[in-house]
């Protein structure tokens, strides 16, 4: 079965759908959820995305048709830049990080700005990133734009994003890391924002991390085993689809491996997996014993 036509069954069963996937595939994942709005007219409720909730107003102005694809994608980032900044003033004070570690995390914020607002790259935004944004912001901005066709709400819910930040100056620490993935809060605010009784179904777009269930080996009390995003609509009594979503077999098993390097356990795998437009009804972990990993980072965070 064709992907598009597995999401239309689920949405016509009056399922949410959960995309967990790896962040490199973020554009086809807004791809899908616009093209199941496109063809699941008055059938989908709620849109929401991994992003911070600072993104909001930008996503309303889309919304109402005032702001273009790349005044979105500079303000974006622009705004991510300003969150990091603040974070890390959080996460200095808390003794999380050293002044140092804070002023770079600065530093590297301030010419990310100094760069989008010029119109240039630099050594904090090189070209790559760049060229990210345009497409990820572009890709959102179409997602957004289709949703409000229908007048269906784009929600940005990704709160916690402490983990980041200390990532990014290689801070992090197996417990910042699961507790990077406990969704409670993003399903609290959705839960606040949509009809949990209506039998429209909600898309949502997470990586892959945040639906599995992570638990520390050496400390099982951290975990975020039944904090996901999917276990929170399931929670309230609504049907859900976890649809796992990679760029390729060698991705998945790449991530897996790192995680599991961590001496972190996985649990709760996807029901059905997307690689690069083909889907089986087979769960995303399955594929990841089997595939033969390659070098890199986790892609969850």
């Amino acid at each position: 079965m064709e992907p598009q036509a597995f999401i239309n069954q689920k949405i016509g069963a009056g399922n949410d759908i959960v995309f967990g996937e790896e962040h490199g595939s973020i554009a086809s994942t807004f791809s899908m959820m616009e093209e199941t709005m496109r063809q699941n007219p008055g059938r989908v409720q709620a849109v929401s995305v991994e992003f911070s909730p600072r993104l909001q107003p930008l996503i309303e102005q889309v919304a109402a048709g005032t702001m273009s694809a790349t005044d979105f994608t500079k303000l974006s980032r622009i705004a991510n830049s300003q969150e990091y900044m603040e974070i890390a003033g959080g996460l200095l004070a808390d003794g999380r990080i050293t002044q140092e570690q804070h002023d770079t995390i600065v530093e590297r914020s301030e010419q990310t700005i100094q760069a989008v607002l010029a119109g240039t790259t630099n050594e904090s935004y090189p070209p790559e990133q760049q060229a990210l944004d345009t497409e990820v912001y572009g890709a959102m901005h179409s997602l957004i734009t289709a949703a409000a066709a229908q007048n269906i709400p784009v929600i940005a819910n990704d709160y916690g994003r402490e983990g980041l930040v200390l990532n990014s100056v290689g801070a992090m620490t197996v417990a910042d890391l699961i507790e990077r993935m406990d969704d409670t809060a993003d399903g609290g605010m959705l839960g606040s924002q949509v009809d949990l009784s209506s039998s429209r179904s909600i898309l949502v777009q997470r990586g892959a991390f945040h639906v599995w269930d992570l638990t520390d080996q050496n400390n099982p009390a951290s975990s975020n085993a039944g904090k996901g995003i999917d276990d929170y609509l399931e929670q309230q009594g609504r049907s859900v689809t976890v649809i796992g979503h990679y760029g390729s077999q060698d991705i998945l098993s790449r991530d897996v491996q790192d995680i599991r390097g961590l001496g972190i356990s996985i649990a709760d795998p996807s029901d059905a997996t997307i690689f690069k437009g083909q889907l089986t009804d087979r769960p995303d972990l399955e594929f990841a014993r089997r595939a033969p990993a390659t070098s890199g980072g986790p892609s969850g965070p």
